[in-house]
């Protein structure tokens, strides 16, 4: 059973990386944000773009960032790590 979780919740961050490639500047909607945690990476969801609204997607250890990071989070944030992932993707 634990395996099928496993590849359940691999699934999962395959298609929000997907849909993660979809997202724009302009529209932000579905743009997997991810940030460094003990020995992984703790990933969010843009939702919506004003406010600036995230989700945290439960994945593997389920990390999660520190709250006051995510009551910090500006729009131009978002930008950096986009802008970042277009560049590595080349």
């Amino acid at each position: 059973m634990a395996i099928l979780e496993g590849i359940i919740k691999v699934n999962k961050l395959d298609s929000l990386l997907k849909n993660s490639k979809l997202a724009t500047p302009v529209s932000p909607r579905g743009f997997l944000l991810h940030f460094p945690v003990a020995d992984g990476y703790a990933y969010y969801v843009v939702t919506q773009r004003h406010p600036l609204t995230i989700k945290h997607v439960d994945y593997l250890d389920g990390y999660q960032v520190h709250p006051a990071l995510i009551r910090g989070l500006e729009f131009q944030d978002v930008l950096s790590q986009m802008s970042t992932r277009i560049f590595f993707s080349k």
